[in-house]
Formats: C-alpha cells, structure tokens, sequence
C-alpha cells in the first residue's frame, strides 16, 4: 500500500515520494543508500531517478517549483536535485527545473 506516502504520475506510471525529506543535504552515494533502505507506504528499496524521469515532471509554464499545476506532491523546496546519473548536471539544467530535489 502506498497510503499517502506516494504518490502515481498517470503519464509515466513512476511512483514518487509526496513529501520528499529535505532535512540533511547528501551526496550522491549517500542518496543512494538513503533510496535503497527508505520504506515508503510499506515499500522499500526505492532508487534516485533518472534525469529523464525528473524531467518527465517538468511543466515548462510553472516556477518554484516546475510542476504542473494541481499535482499532488508537497515540500518540494530545494533547487539542487539528485538523479541515477554519475555525472554533474550542468547549472542550466538546475535552472531550467526550478525548485525541485526528488528522493525515491
């Protein structure tokens, strides 16, 4: 069961966190670990996403945070975001997303 906890996107079928933790900054393979053992809505071994999953959420209309309107996520505050990728993004990426820092 996913409670309230997570949350479907309907156009990818991807599972998200509602209310990401942006308690503690981590590094990218702390963020890992911290995926891997996080338990949400009574599922565990969740993973960081993929750049084009975060991007899948974009709505390039919206500010602060990019989401579409009506979405169903909370918290989302932080402008630097953590993807599966082992690469440094460049600053336009991180501009053109807006506000959003996912963990899932």
């Amino acid at each position: 069961m996913l409670d309230s906890d997570a949350v479907m996107d309907n156009e990818t079928s991807l599972i998200w966190e509602r209310s990401p933790d942006h308690s503690q900054t981590r590094n990218w393979q702390d963020a890992i670990q911290y995926c891997y053992s996080k338990t949400i809505g009574d599922r565990n071994g969740w993973r960081l996403p993929t750049v084009e999953e975060l991007l899948s959420l974009i709505d390039a209309c919206q500010s602060k945070p990019a989401l579409p309107l009506n979405n169903a996520l909370i918290n989302i505050t932080t402008y630097y975001c953590i993807t599966s990728a082992s690469f440094i993004l460049s600053n336009e990426f991180h501009a053109n997303f807006g506000s959003n820092n996912w963990n899932k």
